[in-house]
């Protein structure tokens, strides 16, 4: 018999080892809450907080720098080139009749379209050049029947072929009683029966003998008129690049319930995000195809403490003494039953990283289209192609520390075939480019872990892609 415990232990122990008390139903409540996806989803965006709010004032500030590039370059090149090709307006002095000042405004480009207009109804030339003796005093007008703008009935200065010259025309001498300074413009004295040189450069004095016929000047030539290109419509094929958060959920799976909640108690979903670059060609209006790859990677934090208790019944061989009064003391050997309780503590703390390189097919249908914005839905596999793991989750078996790392790892390499399905939103900033969000979910059908390990493990995602299009 053991000496050193008190009976009273004993007791206990034969009357409490097989003792247990159920929990109120009210704590199994709040276990449950804790198993929602909402809560999980609230409990997630508390811990990372500071991580999303970084991640959307990230895409924030891309988005917007991308549409004040691409939205106000092709306006500065439409305002250069619209100065670019603007008329060039040319004025020259013109020599005159005695006593008569010539100013000449022209346009080259009007006068290369129509150069015929620059002859007046009576085909006498409209650059400027009469002969004093033709005027009549006070009359205002001309031999050809222009008004003069100099004569005090006139109002108006006279304006031949659509603006493409002007001109201004002084009374001679001999009619108003006096020369006329004009210090503007180049003045030229012609004597009486002289006739005057034409306005174009180069051409020869006509005969006095001879009636004064007007030829037409030789055009000026000017910059010739721009062409209108015909705009190349964009191809059928787009290149895309999107990157997403990623909300993600697990379902595991396993015969023993307590395995279950340990691994939901101990296991934290982390970050997780995913980017796509994708080739895009439109088979019609309504339909596209999409198809490129994506990387996706997301994490999990481990922290796991367990405690175990074990009990065994320890046999012990025990000397005494039996007093015989006749005999004297006998001495005796019995054994001794002990019962031992062993505590034994697990704990792991890991980051554990789950990468996914896969091809996702997709098949989009729009269903509004607006001038700029166009609205639809996409849907179809994502193949697998590598599947990588790093970290530590806890086994089945007495709830053992796995290390992913080692050939006990139970995780497959290849993750198998997930449903994607988005909404999809586009929006056009140009001829090329448009701004992309796509809200979606992806659904994982296959179990990541192998048949042996006893555990069926799944991930899902809901995805918010943001990115960017351009078109070919």
């Amino acid at each position: 018999m053991n000496e050193n415990r008190h009976p009273i232990d004993d007791l206990f122990r034969d009357g409490l080892s097989q003792h247990s008390v159920e929990a109120p139903m009210h704590v199994w409540e709040r276990i449950d809450q804790t198993r929602t996806p909402v809560y999980k989803l609230l409990n997630n965006f508390k811990q990372n907080s500071r991580w999303y709010l970084s991640v959307a004032a990230g895409l924030v500030l891309m988005s917007s720098a991308a549409i004040m590039f691409l939205v106000n370059e092709p306006q500065q090149g439409l305002a250069e080139g619209t100065l670019s090709n603007a008329p060039q307006i040319h004025t020259e002095k013109t020599p005159s009749a005695p006593g008569t000042a010539a100013f000449k405004t022209t346009n080259p480009e009007a006068e290369i379209a129509n150069p015929a207009n620059t002859s007046g109804p009576s085909g006498t030339d409209i650059s400027g050049t009469e002969s004093a003796g033709t005027e009549t005093a006070g009359s205002g007008t001309t031999p050809s029947g222009r008004t003069n703008p100099t004569d005090p009935g006139s109002s108006t200065p006279s304006q031949y072929a659509g603006g493409l010259s002007t001109q201004f025309e002084n009374p001679g001498t001999e009619e108003m009683g006096g020369e006329v300074a004009v210090p503007e413009y180049e003045k030229t004295a012609v004597g009486e029966g002289e006739i005057p040189e034409t306005t174009d450069a180069g051409t020869e004095p006509t005969d006095p003998n001879t009636d004064p016929v007007s030829t037409p000047p030789t055009p000026t030539p000017g910059p010739a008129p721009d062409k209108k290109q015909v705009p190349t419509e964009p191809s059928d094929w787009a290149l895309e690049v999107l990157g997403s958060y990623d909300f993600m959920s697990r379902r595991i799976e396993n015969a023993d319930p307590a395995y279950v909640s340990a691994r939901k108690n101990a296991e934290k979903m982390g970050a997780a995000y995913t980017f796509q670059l994708r080739a895009q060609y439109r088979l019609n209006d309504a339909f596209a195809l999409r198809s490129g790859v994506s990387f996706s990677q997301h994490h999990e934090k481990l922290n796991f403490t367990h405690t175990q208790s074990n009990t065994e019944i320890v046999e012990r061989q025990e000397t005494g003494y039996i007093l015989d009064p006749i005999n004297g003391p006998t001495p005796i050997t019995y054994t001794v039953r002990d019962t031992v309780t062993t505590t034994t503590t697990t704990s792991a703390k890991s980051d554990n990283t789950y990468t996914f390189i896969d091809i996702p097919v997709l098949l989009n249908y729009t269903f509004y289209t607006s001038n700029k914005l166009n609205l639809g839905v996409s849907g179809g596999p994502v193949f697998n192609l590598a599947f990588k793991q790093k970290g530590q989750i806890i086994g089945p078996v007495n709830n053992e520390i796995i290390d992913l790392n080692s050939s006990a790892n139970p995780f497959r390499t290849y993750a198998g075939v997930n449903l994607m399905l988005n909404l999809s939103a586009s929006y056009e900033l140009n001829k090329r480019f448009d701004l992309l969000f796509e809200p979606g979910l992806r659904y994982g059908m296959s179990s990541l872990t192998s048949k042996g390990f006893g555990v069926t493990q799944k991930y899902s995602s809901v995805n918010l892609f943001t990115g960017i299009r351009y078109r070919f």
